[in-house]
């Protein structure tokens, strides 16, 4: 199985509902958290209604890590910078929905958000 969710109770809502509305033969179920779950085969029809969603806010792209700590300190420095930014929550994984145009912005925080989980710099 498959789940997405906005971690925007307004956008989750307005996910469900372009959901309800389009094809009846999708097959998913909201979860308790308000996730949407799906097959593996029907997941790339969810993903093109969450993608109404949101090219409704701005234009976009992703960024996301497989570290929940490196999610936690990159979301600080995106609430300290101002810049507008959304979660989402891809098989429980957090994924930041971002307005394109920021990207140097953008790595610039990311690289913040290393330098405060690795002082010193990254060693592997």
């Amino acid at each position: 199985m498959r789940s997405l969710r906005f971690e925007d109770k307004d956008l989750q809502r307005r996910f469900i509902s372009a959901l309800q509305e389009s094809e009846p033969c999708l097959a998913y179920v909201v979860e308790s958290d308000g996730a949407v779950s799906c097959e593996e085969s029907g997941y790339s029809q969810v993903v093109d209604v969450a993608h109404t969603i949101r090219d409704s806010c701005f234009r976009w792209y992703f960024r996301w890590t497989e570290d929940p700590k490196w999610s936690a300190a990159f979301r600080e420095e995106l609430c300290r910078s101002g810049t507008p930014f959304l979660v989402e929550y891809h098989d429980r994984k957090m994924v930041f929905l971002l307005p394109k145009g920021g990207e140097q912005l953008h790595e610039q925080l990311f690289d913040r958000a290393l330098e405060t989980l690795h002082p010193g710099g990254y060693r592997e």
